[in-house]
Formats: structure tokens, C-alpha cells, sequence
């Protein structure tokens, strides 16, 4: 869960949410994609991976992403959460999942850059 926040709860991200399995779709060296079964995220995510480190991979998934379509100069404003892990050469997930979410705004898209900070969820189990 999360504090209260008027910008991410603005752009619809949960204040809370509870990870009830995930698993890895296919293997780690094609079509990658894990399963979510989370309270209001439940889907199926592209997965990205990191190179190999003793013998794990770092993979991360976007799980929630309010980013506007822009198609006109002006402000914006954007929420995104991200689920990291690590996977073992079989494709097992071998780590609880970290969770990192930002929001981020700009006064124009096409002048100035966006200004995103981190929205921290605490864990409890």
C-alpha cells in the first residue's frame, strides 16, 4: 500500500494491492511474459531481461502505465508501476517481487522534460 498521493491517485493508481502468483509464461530465452494474479492488475506483462549474474536474471515487468497518447504540445502528466525479480536458468522465479512506481509531470511536452518522482508502496505481509 501506499500513502496518499493526489497526482498517482488522479491518474488511477491502486492505493493498494496484494500479488497473489505470478509465473513466467514461456522460457527465458523466447516470447517472455509473466502472469500476474493481483488485486485490480491481473494480466499478462512483457518481461524484460537483464544479462545473467551468478547464474540469475533480473527481469522486470511494466504493470501499470498511464501514459498519455501525446499528440499536441502542452502539459502531461504519467504513473507507472514496475515489478522486478529474479529468475533462475529454468525460468523460475527465485525472489519476492520488488515494486517501484513513479509520477511524473511536465508544463510542456515538446519544451521541457518530465519531472518524475518515486511513489513508495510499503509491504505487508
Amino acid at each position: 500500500q501506499r500513502t496518499k498521493e493526489p497526482g498517482a491517485d488522479r491518474m488511477g493508481m491502486p492505493p493498494a494491492f496484494c500479488v497473489r502468483s505470478m509465473k513466467i509464461a514461456s522460457g527465458i530465452h523466447s516470447s517472455r511474459a509473466l502472469i500476474l494474479s493481483a488485486d485490480g492488475l491481473s494480466g499478462i506483462y512483457d518481461l524484460r531481461m537483464g544479462p545473467a549474474h551468478d547464474g540469475l536474471f533480473r527481469a522486470s515487468a511494466v504493470i501499470y502505465d498511464r501514459t498519455p497518447l501525446i499528440m499536441v504540445c502542452g502539459p502531461a502528466e504519467s504513473a507507472y508501476m514496475e515489478l522486478s525479480f529474479l529468475l533462475d536458468e529454468r525460468g523460475e522465479i527465485v525472489s519476492d517481487p520488488e515494486v517501484r512506481s513513479f509520477y511524473g509531470t511536465t508544463p510542456d511536452t515538446c519544451a521541457y522534460r518530465w519531472d518524475y518522482r518515486e511513489i513508495v508502496y510499503s509491504r505487508s505481509y
